[in-house]
């Protein structure tokens, strides 16, 4: 817990110092003055190998630690894609929200599209993810490690939750890959509302 304080400072300190990077820009930038557009340029560039070097410590802390005897070396990377993932969904949910409110008037189905394509790929990399952690624990044939699949695979077991655990397992695959897989396949679902709301919606449930 203790270690995990610092990095949490650090990323609400990067947090605030963009935010009042963008209002200056708003308020005092043009396109004749580029200064606070290109400091965001070059923080942002410098703090994106910090994040997910610490995000992927943070994972390890905060959520792999509820399982002590259970270790995995692409563990961090899951979380990080997964966390990735989410935002790109999130960020196509605030852009419609706000030009549904008549901000953001400049975007199109260009932006929809491009937004909605990252959170495609990352779902691909969030199942490939998850299947090269299964490969790594099942081909390894370590207890230690299987043990974080047998508390989810166990059908009908009174040991782990009650036997209702698979049941949240595979429903997390379906939420998390299958739907928005599919979902997000066609072009014109990356780009019409109808489309992409309740993909977004679903996929961040799971």
């Amino acid at each position: 817990m203790k270690f995990c304080l610092p990095k949490r400072a650090f990323w609400i300190g990067a947090a605030v110092y963009f935010r009042r990077l963008s209002i200056a820009q708003d308020t005092e930038g043009s396109s004749e003055n580029l200064f606070h557009f290109r400091r965001t340029t070059q923080v942002s560039a410098a703090f994106v190998f910090f994040f997910a070097f610490s995000y992927c410590l943070w994972a390890v802390d905060w959520l792999m630690s509820l399982e002590p005897h259970w270790f995995s070396t692409i563990y961090g990377v899951f979380i990080f894609g997964a966390s990735f993932k989410a935002s790109m969904f999130t960020l196509g949910l605030l852009l419609y929200f706000l030009k549904s409110q008549g901000y953001m008037q400049f975007t199109n189905d260009s932006h929809y599209h491009d937004i909605f394509k990252y959170a495609f790929g990352f779902t691909v990399f969030w199942g490939y993810i998850f299947v090269a952690q299964l490969l790594l624990i099942w081909y390894s044939n370590i207890p230690e490690e299987g043990v974080y699949y047998i508390k989810r695979y166990i059908v009908d077991s009174p040991i782990y939750v009650g036997g209702n655990f698979n049941v949240l397992f595979f429903l997390n695959i379906l939420l998390c890959f299958v739907i928005p897989f599919f979902g997000l396949m066609a072009r014109d679902a990356k780009r019409l509302p109808k489309y992409f709301v309740p993909i977004a919606i679903v996929a961040l449930i799971g």
